[in-house]
């Protein structure tokens, strides 16, 4: 006889199995109890005071989108949206040249409604560009953009089902050529746009979203990162969606359970009836048991090989996994970064995104390509990123301190070991300060007040949920593993799951790899709602998904 006994068993309790369970407890009435781990739930939604007093940096997901990562979950709980406050930076990105220190970039909504400020930025380098940007942005806002979305929200279908980024690409009136299916982003870039200066600013945006520029058939999740309509860093840090989320699932019941860990899902008939704990307790599920486990710990750990397909091991075994690897290091720092290319434009001063780049898009692609050779990326010539967080909510550092992350893709956490990956972590803080410094006046050690290693290595000691090589996006972003065949085509599809009444719920299901959103949190309860007839709140709101 189990121990607990609840409506559904959440292993784990990250961004995802917290969007979950808000929905199931709220409008599903289903007593929920989340296990993890973890000291403190929400996994990759995890902001600490680690840099320095006073310092908050968020050390996995940190800038969202409001619409993308957290839109229905907001539209539905009005209540997180009043607790989860936020700021929005002027400048969405903004790419630095250091041949000449000017920039191009685009402008937040908030700051330039009709983008009329980002088309003068563009027109400076060519007017070609800026038009093509005009119509690329209603093609964005009329066709891909709600396309793209609904992809996000909705279930995943099975493989041999149209998707809704299949249809819109198939539609004519949408501006979507046939053959940039098969491109990569830097052929469909290089098309689009004549000035490398563009060129260069598309491509490395696109790439914070884990889409290599050299992939074939990336370049619509390269673009729609690049053309992302709004970005928020949350007051309080990412973790603040932590708080708001677990607010809401335990006034409405549900329960919260920590430094408990999922030893194994218990499965009888072929379905999932509940969980054994690490200490021997057993808790029932008298609906459903939702998973925001690695694929390879639900198939080989939490379940075992015996409940599963011979084709899904084998696709399992073979998941690409060592190229979303990432450095993200927080800094404490003394004052702002300050940019030579400020002169040429104060506003790049603003900007959520600043990338550290050349008028050339080799480089972009060679940084890719030593990655793909396991070597490690040149520091003569890093493709970083700035990520300012302090610029738009001052909340996040003292008076007059910044509150800073970079990002640089790297080698997987398995390229090295425990003590290589202590030395490697050390050597890199002095690469970035070098590289950073060449593009600003004020950038040297003696601006750094403390920082936080977020290696790969780090990663994956923060959260099993990233699996062995640290990844950002968990398993790589590419064509074999997004959208319906993520993580393999035999799993995608939730609603014919092999081991009924189990739910997939992470990063590595669905979607398009962005680990800080709600999607297949949602996309669980939609089937669950749709089997046990629960209250469907986009049906009330009269939304379409």
């Amino acid at each position: 006889m189990a121990d607990m006994s609840f409506d559904v068993v959440c292993v784990g309790a990250g961004a995802k199995a917290l969007a979950f369970a808000c929905w199931a407890t709220k409008y599903g009435g289903l007593s929920v109890a989340m296990f993890d781990e973890r000291h403190e739930a929400g996994a990759g939604w995890s902001s600490e005071e680690s840099l320095a007093p006073g310092f908050l940096a968020d050390h996995c997901s940190h800038i969202h989108s409001r619409a993308a990562y957290h839109g229905l979950l907001l539209e539905d709980f009005p209540e997180i949206d009043e607790m989860a406050e936020y700021s929005t930076h002027r400048v969405f990105s903004a790419m630095i040249f250091k041949e000449d220190d000017t920039w191009v970039g685009r402008y937040g909504y908030g700051e330039d409604p009709t983008q009329e400020k980002t088309y003068k930025l563009f027109e400076k380098i060519s007017r070609k560009d800026a038009d093509t940007y005009m119509w690329l942005l209603d093609k964005v806002v009329r066709y891909w953009g709600p396309a793209f979305d609904e992809a996000g929200w909705v279930p995943t279908p099975s493989s041999d089902e149209m998707d809704p980024l299949d249809l819109v690409m198939a539609n004519p009136e949408s501006g979507w050529k046939q053959e940039w299916t098969l491109m990569s982003p830097v052929q469909v870039i290089r098309e689009l746009f004549e000035s490398v200066e563009i060129q260069a600013l598309f491509l490395r945006v696109g790439q914070s979203a884990g889409a290599m520029p050299d992939e074939a058939g990336m370049a619509m999740v390269s673009i729609m990162t690049a053309m992302q309509p709004d970005i928020m860093v949350h007051r309080g840090g990412a973790h603040n969606m932590t708080h708001c989320t677990s607010r809401v699932i335990q006034s409405n019941g549900g329960k919260i359970f920590l430094n408990a860990r999922v030893e194994k899902i218990l499965i009888k008939d072929g379905k999932a009836t509940g969980v054994r704990l690490a200490d021997g307790t057993e808790v029932d599920a008298r609906v459903a048991v939702v998973s925001g486990a690695y694929p390879t710990d639900l198939v080989f750990e939490l379940t075992g090989e015996e409940f599963w397909s011979p084709t899904v091991i084998r696709g399992i075994k073979g998941l690409r996994t060592n190229i979303n690897c990432i450095s993200w290091y927080t800094w404490a720092l003394q004052g702002q970064p300050i940019y030579s290319a400020e002169v040429y434009n104060p506003d790049c001063h603003d900007a959520a995104y600043i990338c550290l780049g050349r008028k050339d898009i080799n480089y972009i692609i060679q940084d890719v390509e030593r990655r793909r050779r396991g070597l490690w990326p040149d520091p003569e010539k890093f493709n970083l990123v700035i990520n300012n967080w302090s610029i738009a909510e001052p909340t996040l550092a003292p008076p007059g301190k910044a509150s800073v992350l970079t990002e640089q893709y790297v080698l997987p956490a398995t390229a090295y070991s425990d003590r290589e990956w202590q030395e490697v972590a050390k050597r890199h803080a002095d690469e970035i300060i070098r590289f950073w410094s060449r593009y600003t006046t004020n950038i040297s050690w003696e601006n750094v007040i403390g920082y936080v290693p977020v290696t790969p290595y780090f990663t994956v000691r923060h959260s099993r949920s990233f699996g062995p090589s640290g990844g950002w996006t968990s398993i790589d972003t590419f064509p074999k593993q997004l959208g319906k065949y993520r993580p393999i085509p035999e799993l995608a599809n939730i609603r014919k799951f092999p081991i009924k009444d189990l739910y997939p719920a992470s990063v590595c299901w669905g979607g398009y790899g962005i680990g800080g959103t709600c999607h297949q949190g949602y996309h669980v309860y939609k089937v669950l709602a749709d089997l046990h007839g629960l209250r469907k709140p986009w049906e009330e709101k009269g939304r379409k998904y």
